[in-house]
């Protein structure tokens, strides 16, 4: 009822919501507020009542964009929306009293010496980050002075399940980088001991050690110098913390737990929700180029989880798995000679702010190994094509192309998260020569087309578009034409395709894309592939020489593509050009009159 209503009319929603929910000083109807009673669903344990806790997050998000809006506070009096709508205005009333609200009753449950108190407003403010409303509804709570000092200094004496609260917290936040930096200063000591505790008579000790391992292996790599700078509204931290977990210590112990879970049953929603949070920890942890070769390596892992995904009906670890698959095989991003001089001088300028803080601060070189910077990624040579076409090989032989195919083709619908997910990550494997009729053989192509977005270019005529195709709007399509491109270099068309003009469209689509380093790829690849379909026998059933050139358009594509300032773009577009002339229409439109 609550989200009919916001939808319907959110001005008058959000008036009345918080409206009932702002302390008046007077007796109201019922003793608790709206908020409150949204904000002690969202404090429920996850076993609990899972959809009304589910439904409590939907409409936390939806409220706090509501709230944002200076037009959902147009009922309040006194408020201009225009002036509301300026940039430097003040945040629109309909936000600040909500923000009051919470910071007020969050802080009076986590402040509480009642742990089940305490526990629902830990739980109450990490489902408000998962839901993506934290940064809005909750900034509140953290402007208290030495209010997140409190929240572990108290951790320490809490009950495990009060203690597995907290973790919950810590790992809802990591979403937030300064947010995460200031509770990996403060808790860092905890969360490390919690990490080493074992299962034993009380399987609660399990559930506090799984926890802790996923927010230290979320941790990696955050700078906690940089915390102490970060929130303005927060006090300054001494940085009396533990060493920083071992990334090669935990990425061994989620891989343990991912190869024991899996020898159970997959379907059980407990044993799938462990192996997500480890997977999930695994693809933090290998944003490291190091850890990344250590992962793959490790067949047995990627072949059981591999499997699992596969079987799972969880989409959430599908998901994690396929982000794992996808950090493994990324390769860097083609830049052009100017990206390239920017990103230098963006590398000195961060070098420059590090100098200036170790000179605030008592460094080792072990804590500079530890702090695996971006930058540090970037230049490693672990990093470079060689190495990462290595890897794409090993998960494409583990099965990972398996789990890509298994995610478009589930009963439930794909996240747009998902597909992005999968068409970026076939890209990344199809760069490999070797690999790609293997994509091929395993369905790729098939996965690749089912991820299309509705303004991808379909397998239309002219006579229903009478304009050559156009840029593709969505970097989902171009990433899937860009797949399909290099497939179809090196697999025959009549292998690779059921129908070679289900692509023709979108390839010619990249040749209309901008001049840019990346752009110039694509289209290279593109001409490359349209050759390579334009070489078939003429006037057989795959010959798609007349759809391509002439009831396309694309012939005036090519054309532009012979003028480019690449060569290699030329080369390929001329080359494209002397297939084309064995259909008699093109011949006839390439010489004129």
């Amino acid at each position: 009822g609550m989200l009919r209503l916001l939808t319907a009319d959110r001005a008058q929603f959000v008036y009345a919501f918080v409206s009932a929910s702002e302390p008046t000083g007077k007796p109201r109807l019922s003793t608790v507020s709206p908020f409150e009673r949204l904000l002690a669903l969202l404090g429920q344990p996850k076993t609990a009542t899972a959809e009304s806790r589910s439904l409590s997050m939907l409409i936390s998000s939806q409220l706090a964009a509501a709230a944002k809006d200076p037009r959902s506070s147009a009922n309040f009096p006194g408020y201009d929306v225009a002036a509301g709508s300026r940039s430097n205005a003040p945040l629109p009333p309909a936000l600040t009293q909500l923000r009051a609200v919470a910071a007020s009753t969050l802080d009076a449950w986590v402040q509480s010496t009642v742990q089940a108190e305490r526990s629902r407003g830990l739980l109450s403010l990490a489902a408000l980050y998962e839901s993506g409303a934290g940064g809005e509804l909750a900034a509140g709570v953290w402007q208290k002075s030495e209010w997140a000092e409190e929240l572990w200094d108290q951790g320490e004496f809490d009950k495990p399940e009060t203690q597995l609260a907290l973790l919950t917290l810590a790992d809802a936040c990591s979403t937030d980088t300064k947010l995460a930096a200031t509770m990996k200063n403060l808790g860092s000591g905890l969360v490390q001991a919690l990490a080493r505790k074992r299962a034993g008579s009380n399987a609660l000790d399990s559930q506090l050690a799984e926890a802790a391992s996923v927010v230290l292996a979320k941790w990696t790599g955050l700078s906690t110098a940089a915390a102490t700078k970060s929130r303005d509204s927060e006090p300054k931290i001494d940085g009396n913390h533990d060493t920083d977990a071992d990334p090669l210590e935990l990425a061994d112990t989620h891989i343990q737990r991912i190869i024991l879970r899996t020898e159970q049953d997959i379907a059980d929603t407990d044993v799938a929700s462990t192996v997500e949070r480890s997977v999930e920890s695994l693809g933090y942890l290998c944003l490291k180029p190091k850890l990344k070769e250590h992962v793959v390596q490790n067949t047995k892992l990627l072949q059981a989880l591999f499997s699992a995904a596969q079987k799972t009906e969880s989409m959430s670890l599908k998901f994690a798995t396929i982000m794992l698959i996808r950090n493994l095989t990324q390769y860097r991003p083609v830049l052009s000679e100017e990206q390239k001089r920017m990103q230098q001088l963006q590398q000195l300028n961060k070098r420059a702010q590090a100098g200036a803080a170790d000179a605030n601060s008592k460094r080792t070189v072990g804590d500079d190994i530890k702090d695996g910077t971006a930058q540090d990624s970037e230049e490693s040579p672990m990093d470079a094509p060689e190495y990462v076409a290595k890897r794409s090989a090993l998960v494409c032989n583990a099965g990972a192309i398996g789990v890509l195919v298994s995610a478009t083709q589930s009963k439930r619908q794909a996240s747009d998260s998902m597909k992005d997910a999968v068409a970026e990550t076939i890209v990344s494997l199809a760069t490999s020569q070797k690999l790609r009729g293997l994509l091929v053989q395993q369905g790729a192509v098939r996965a690749l087309l089912a991820v299309l977005t509705r303004d991808a270019p379909k397998a239309t005529t002219a006579k229903d578009e009478p304009y050559m195709p156009r840029p593709l709007l969505q970097k989902r399509d171009k990433d899937v034409g860009f797949a399909l491109a290099k497939i179809a270099i090196s697999v025959p068309p009549h292998l690779a395709f059921h129908d070679p003009r289900e692509i023709v469209r979108l390839l010619l689509s990249l040749l209309a894309e901008d001049t840019e380093t990346q752009a110039l790829l694509m289209k290279f690849e593109a001409l490359l592939a349209l050759t390579n379909l334009a070489s078939v026998e003429p006037n057989t059933a795959n010959d798609v020489r007349g759809y391509m050139a002439c009831e396309l358009n694309g012939m005036s594509l090519v054309e532009i593509c012979v003028l480019s300032e690449h060569p290699l773009v030329r080369r390929a577009a001329t080359e494209l050009i002397c297939n084309l002339v064995y259909d008699p229409q093109v011949f006839e439109r390439f010489v004129g009159d």
